[in-house]
């Protein structure tokens, strides 16, 4: 973080406005709270931001608390399902949809 900032203070001075410093300052936060959690900062945004809009003009602290970084990878790895999972996943369709077995030959689900 401290290289990034380091070398934007430089720079600072052609903002344009106040209004852009913040905006500079905001997206530095993001930009820099992302690398930190892992998170490449574009796709955040890219998710982010047509999200943000979608919630309208005045939307609530609850509505947007969604859409923090460090929340918003916690939803986004809670709705994908683990490496183990998809390896699991994929060993069973293999197991259960080889057309070489004949079918009265293939392993039958058991569900527990």
């Amino acid at each position: 973080m401290g290289s990034t900032i380091g070398y934007a203070t430089n720079n600072w001075g052609v903002v344009g406005s106040e209004v852009g410093g913040r905006t500079a300052a905001v997206l530095y936060s993001i930009v820099e709270t992302c690398k930190h959690l892992g998170i490449d900062p574009w796709a955040y945004l890219r998710d982010a931001l047509p999200g943000i809009f979608a919630l309208g003009e005045e939307p609530s602290a609850e509505q947007l608390r969604g859409w923090i970084p460090d929340r918003w990878l916690l939803n986004r790895t809670r709705d994908r399902p683990t490496t183990n999972t998809r390896r699991r996943n994929l060993r069973e369709q293999k197991q259960y949809s080889n057309p070489l077995i004949p079918c009265n030959q293939r392993a039958t689900r058991v569900h527990t």
